[in-house]
């Protein structure tokens, strides 16, 4: 929830001020920025995968079926140290990973930003008026698509 979050909050964010200089600035140009600016979230999102070594199952769970540690609120009650101790280190081990998750949403919803916000606009003033209903419509049946693909 975290690092979905993050995206909403620096969409939000870069709206106000895409939505400022949207109007006195070239759209184009900024909209190619935009793009940039979420390849770049998309690349530090892959970083974690390089950093982060291999990951080892048998780390966080033992092969037999009972002795499966979860770190979940009603295993935590146990009074096995050796339990305790393991959620310990699994939730401090890779939140260095989360950080970078994080950072690289945040890159990724403040670039997502023009899209929704200058490309209409953009489109609504360069193509005839009788048109701009079907190049709409192709871009957000393209957005409700990848919503839609998504759900279960």
């Amino acid at each position: 929830g975290l690092v979905v979050s993050s995206y909403d909050v620096a969409c939000m964010v870069a709206v106000l001020l895409v939505s400022y200089y949207g109007d006195s600035h070239n759209r184009p140009k900024l909209m190619g920025k935009a793009a940039i600016f979420m390849s770049i979230g998309a690349m530090i999102f892959t970083i974690p995968h390089f950093i982060g070594g291999r990951y080892n199952v048998d780390k966080y769970y033992n092969t037999t079926e009972s002795d499966i540690n979860l770190c979940n609120s009603s295993h935590n009650i146990d009074t096995s140290n050796k339990q305790i101790d393991h959620c310990a280190d699994q939730s401090h081990g890779e939140r260095w990973a989360l950080v970078i998750f994080i950072i690289a949403q945040i890159f990724v919803g403040a670039g997502a930003s023009p899209v929704f916000t200058l490309t209409p606009t953009y489109l609504y003033d360069n193509v005839a008026p009788h048109l701009y209903s079907i190049y709409a419509g192709q871009i957000y049946k393209f957005i409700i698509s990848k919503f839609k693909k998504n759900r279960p």
